[in-house]
């Protein structure tokens, strides 16, 4: 998480959402703040429910506390590099562009691990390239959603996405639905 903290970018804000006090993850980003103090970082803890998908209700708690029109959503578990946000919202220029996303690569330490990158690689990255090539991108990668604000309230918000699974999926798909184009960043 502290690489996101690392941006040559401007100006830009960082938020944690979880749902419960006693969420592990809390110590992590508390020392993150300390670590960071100059940056706009913020720990939202909120119990608000509005659908099945958690993960869903804490980016809609997160998101009343946003600052900017443009979002970065990404997981918990992604490491990136100081160009990381310069250049996954790149392709927003265009206002034809409603989402981006990223492929991206594992760190694969154990044979499990590695096994798994392996399919990753070939399986999946590849099935997102061919989809891309032969009709466009019309779903997004959980990795990186890059979104305006605006785009996501014509989809519905995240009250749209908040019974699936695939929410991922769904912000892209819902996206190209109403006549965005979803983008593929060059950043992996």
């Amino acid at each position: 998480m502290a690489t996101f903290c690392r941006q040559e970018y401007s100006t830009y804000q960082i938020i944690f959402s979880v749902r419960s006090p006693q969420d592990p993850g809390i110590d992590v980003v508390k020392q993150i703040i300390r670590d960071f103090p100059k940056l706009d970082i913020h720990l939202i803890i909120c119990d608000r429910i509005i659908g099945t998908n958690l993960k869903v209700s804490n980016l809609a708690n997160a998101l009343s506390f946003a600052k900017y029109e443009i979002l970065v959503i990404a997981d918990s578990d992604i490491r990136v590099g100081e160009d990381y946000l310069q250049r996954v919202v790149q392709p927003l220029h265009n206002k034809n562009v409603g989402v981006v996303t990223c492929l991206y690569r594992s760190v694969a330490r154990g044979w499990v691990e590695k096994l798994e990158a392996v399919g990753t690689a070939c399986d999946f990255h590849a099935g997102a390239i061919t989809s891309k090539q032969l009709e466009g991108m019309k779903f997004a990668l959980g990795s990186t959603i890059v979104i305006r604000q605006e785009v996501l309230k014509a989809i519905g918000g995240f009250e749209a996405i908040a019974d699936y699974l695939a929410d991922d999926f769904q912000l892209g798909y819902l996206t190209a639905k109403v006549g965005y184009k979803v983008m593929l960043s060059d950043y992996i």
